[in-house]
């Protein structure tokens, strides 16, 4: 057909499905697309990579002979919770930022160990094709963008730090901090379960629980996490919600 410029008209700029309707849809473009990374991974890749398009990590994670990913995410999560408990530390200064900074990434570690075998089972009952090292694989995902996203708050706590000397609002405000970053990290640990399994994996909210409430634990066994006390550690057992209302109440 010709228009009044004597050009051609392009009838195929917008296809027309069998049913006359409107223009053809294009297929929907996956969530979590399995793909390898590109080029040399390197922390600062991986990172990167994890953030961005988190499907190229888990791609790596899988393949045997695949790209040292693993160590790096170790890395990323060890590294970034000692500068994060570390900037916790100047609120109390002095020893706490030797013992803040050890004891953040060792109770995230913990954590994590603590919760991999019932994370593999749940995924696996709800039908996940996924083995033990992959499993781990996802979770060291989980911790650490977890941890990149405190990393990116860890500006706000120092200015708290040292403009504050409410333990109570400095824990609460970590709280949500930590809630905020697993929430992310278990988004796209999900996502990538999913992206194994044939069905959704509601299941796994119920493991994500599970795993809140032992760092919540874990905090309270490592206390003082935040403050000065007599000793490193507590001998002193109680429940963290018996510790943060003790907190609140002083």
């Amino acid at each position: 057909m010709n228009d009044q410029s004597g050009g051609m008209l392009d009838m195929r700029e917008s296809p027309v499905p069998a049913g006359g309707k409107g223009p053809a849809k294009s297929p929907p473009v996956p969530v979590f697309s399995l793909a390898p990374m590109h080029g040399k991974a390197t922390l600062i890749e991986v990172l990167d990579a994890l953030l961005k398009s988190p499907g190229e990590v888990l791609f790596e994670i899988r393949q045997s002979a695949g790209k040292p990913v693993s160590r790096y995410l170790v890395l990323m999560t060890v590294a970034g919770m000692v500068v994060f408990g570390f900037i916790n530390g100047t609120f109390s200064g002095g020893e706490q930022l030797i013992w803040a900074s050890l004891k953040f990434p060792i109770g995230l570690i913990l954590t994590g160990l603590i919760c991999w075998p019932s994370m593999y089972l749940f995924s696996a009952m709800a039908g996940a094709n996924i083995s033990i090292r992959e499993s781990f694989g996802m979770l060291l995902m989980l911790l650490g963008l977890s941890t990149a996203v405190l990393v990116g708050f860890a500006p706000v706590v120092w200015v708290f730090s040292q403009s504050t000397n409410s333990v109570s609002f400095m824990g609460g405000m970590n709280l949500v901090f930590w809630l905020v970053g697993s929430c992310i990290g278990f988004r796209v640990l999900r996502n990538g379960v999913e992206a194994l399994s044939t069905r959704k994996q509601s299941v796994l909210w119920i493991w994500y629980v599970v795993f809140l409430l032992v760092s919540f634990q874990m905090t309270t066994t490592l206390r003082p996490l935040i403050g000065i006390s007599d000793s490193p550690l507590s001998a002193e057992k109680v429940s963290f919600l018996q510790h943060w209302s003790s907190v609140m109440s002083k």
